[in-house]
């Protein structure tokens, strides 16, 4: 009768699955036991037929044998294939068993390193190489076979992150939040493949993708292009500086807001990625203008939206009054010839450096200069000259927003001017006596004119 072989069984010592890989290092062990006694059975394990053969029977009986493999690097993928030919002590051949006709497991020769075939990094942005807080960042890549789902380990900006999927495609999903570090976000990711041969760690992505997290809000500062304050008859540039590049799709709006006068909302012209202007007239006003940009209409590359108040150049001066002076004199005259005339003249606001007097009248003369006090405060000073009469003060200039001074001073506006000596004196007596009815009287008169 001829003998029968049971319990063919492959193991490997492969630590992630000892019934179904084998990797460079592992052994392959071909188990099985026989009806009775045999003689040294011819075994051909992963096309290797000088392997030793061991009766692995408790008696040495000849009933239970095994055959080691050691898997080597270097060798084909494959999977492991066996014959076994037999006899009993007597000579009666058994049929030959080999994988395709025994009811046993498959145990696969895995040599190679797993390779990524894809590996990027997106963001849900509107650019997707940028994120903003509560963004997505999706990290995602394939493999050219299906990977150990233990091995997965993947750093974020050096933190453990978990991975999703199955077989050899795989990603994570990361909501940014605040605490999240500023910048490009770094990776390392490393894995095995289901027999436990680990692929080559990765740092970057294989297509140059990268996701730069943008938790700033741009700020912006405000510039002129000359002093204020301005009045109605004023042109001038506003000129908006970002912090950084805007999103293209921004379109900042200036507001302007007068505090006794017309508000605006105006358009930037657009000079350079974070540089806006505005050529700026204004139609009335006077007071303070405080300027915002309007919520929503400026935000960053990452979609951040702007800082609304400036940093810097948050305001400026609207003025269209004329502004008016008062004149007091150092004495009160009249004046003649070769007297001091020494008029202060006070402004009721800040005046341009230049301010000019002239006279009419008593006597005329064309605008001269004054001497600056202060910015509010002008002298003037000479000897008064010949002329006689009412000698009219007009004044000219402007305050610093170019608005001209009202001529007409609200007080001291005239002086007189006297260079005509006073009439002869007569003298009447009481009574009607002359000098030559009375005796040894003499009169002494003196006086001046005002």
């Amino acid at each position: 009768k001829a003998p029968t072989l049971s319990g063919i069984n492959l193991v490997s010592t492969n630590a992630n699955d000892s019934q179904a890989y084998a990797k460079p290092g592992d052994n392959i062990t071909l188990f099985f036991t026989s009806s009775e006694p045999i003689q040294i059975p011819v075994i051909t394990l992963a096309d290797d037929d000088s392997l030793g053969v061991i009766d692995n029977s408790t008696n040495q009986d000849g009933t239970s044998w095994k055959v080691i493999y050691p898997v080597t690097s270097g060798e084909a993928n494959r999977a492991t294939n066996f014959s076994i030919e037999y006899q009993d002590v007597v000579g009666n051949f058994g049929d030959n068993r080999t994988l395709a006709n025994s009811n046993t497991n498959r145990i696969i020769i895995d040599t190679k390193a797993p390779v990524l075939t894809s590996l990027s990094m997106s963001s849900n942005n509107d650019n997707s190489s940028l994120s903003k807080t509560g963004d997505n960042l999706t990290l995602s890549f394939t493999a050219n076979e299906n990977l150990d789902p233990n091995s997965l380990k993947l750093k974020l900006n050096g933190l453990d992150k978990s991975l999703k999927g199955a077989g050899n495609k795989w990603e994570h999903i990361h909501t940014l939040v605040d605490s999240d570090t500023e910048g490009p976000f770094s990776m390392v990711l490393n894995y095995k493949d289901l027999a436990g041969n680990p692929g080559i760690e990765k740092k970057s992505t294989l297509d140059g993708s990268s996701v730069a997290f943008d938790k700033k809000a741009p700020t912006f500062s405000v510039g002129y292009s000359r002093d204020g304050p301005f009045n109605k008859d004023d042109t001038f540039d506003i000129d908006v500086q970002f912090s950084e590049a805007l999103h293209p799709a921004s379109k900042p709006r200036l507001k302007i807001l007068v505090e006794k006068g017309t508000d605006y909302s105006k358009l930037l012209t657009k000079i350079s990625s974070s540089l806006y202007r505005l050529n700026f007239s204004p139609v009335d006003g006077n007071g303070p203008a405080i300027l915002s940009l309007e919520n929503l209409t400026a935000m960053d590359p990452a979609g951040n939206p702007a800082v609304g108040i400036p940093v810097s150049g948050n305001s400026f001066q609207l003025d269209n009054i004329n502004p008016t002076a008062s004149i007091t004199y150092a004495n009160a005259g009249p004046y003649k010839k070769g007297d001091n005339v020494s008029l202060n003249v006070s402004y009721s606001e800040s005046m341009d450096s230049i301010q000019k007097i002239s006279f009419s009248g008593g006597m005329v003369e064309s605008p001269i200069n004054m001497v600056k006090v202060s910015d509010k405060s002008y002298r003037f000073q000479f000897p008064a000259p010949q002329g006689d009469g009412n000698v009219s003060v007009k004044l000219h200039g402007q305050d610093l927003a170019g608005n001209q001074v009202n001529q007409n001073p609200t007080s001291g506006g005239s002086w007189i001017l006297d260079n005509t000596p006073p009439s002869a004196l007569s003298l009447i007596l009481s009574g009607g006596a002359s000098q030559t009815e009375m005796e040894n009287i003499t009169v002494i008169a003196k006086g001046s004119d005002q």
